[in-house]
C-alpha cells in the first residue's frame, strides 16, 4: 500500500518464557557437565544437553522471528518458527483491546495483548509493557 505508514512495531519478549529458559539452561549445563565428568554414558549427557539447547533456542528463535505491526490502515502479526502464524486485520475492524497477564508475567512486566476485531481476535503474545501498548492501540481507534 503506497500510503501505509508504520505507527509502531512490537515483538515477543524473552521474559515471556522464564521457565523454559531456566529449565533449558539447567538441562544444557547438566548434560555438558555429565559428559565432561564422564559420570554417565556420553549419550545420556548428550541427550540432556540437546534437550536443554532446544528448550533455550525455541523461545529465542520465536522472539527474534516474530513481529507485531500496527500501521495507519491495518494490524499485522507474523509469528515464526512454529507454529507459523500470519494474521492481518484492517485497523477499522478493531473493536476491543485487552491485556491478559499471569501473575508471573505481571511481575516480569510482560503480557499478552488481545485485539478483538470484527474478523476475530489477534494476539500480540508476550510483549513488554502491555498496558502502555494497549493505550497506544486504543488511541488509534
Amino acid at each position: 500500500m503506497a500510503n501505509e505508514i508504520k505507527l509502531f512495531e512490537a515483538a515477543p519478549s524473552l521474559k515471556n518464557w522464564p521457565l523454559p529458559l531456566a529449565g533449558g539452561a539447567l538441562l544444557l549445563v547438566t548434560g555438558i557437565s555429565l559428559v565432561l565428568l564422564e559420570a554417565v554414558a556420553p549419550s545420556t549427557g548428550g541427550v540432556l544437553a540437546v534437550l536443554g539447547f532446544g528448550a533455550v533456542a525455541y523461545p529465542a528463535m520465536r522472539a527474534a522471528n516474530s513481529t507485531y505491526v500496527v500501521t495507519n490502515t491495518r494490524i499485522l502479526v507474523r509469528v515464526r518458527p512454529w507454529p507459523r502464524v500470519d494474521s492481518e486485520a484492517p485497523l477499522l475492524a478493531l473493536r476491543e483491546v485487552r491485556v491478559r497477564q499471569t501473575a508471573l508475567q505481571r511481575q516480569l512486566g510482560v503480557g499478552d495483548l488481545e485485539l478483538e476485531t470484527t474478523a476475530g481476535a489477534i494476539l500480540f503474545e508476550g510483549v513488554e509493557d502491555p498496558e502502555h501498548l494497549r493505550e497506544r492501540v486504543r488511541a488509534l481507534k
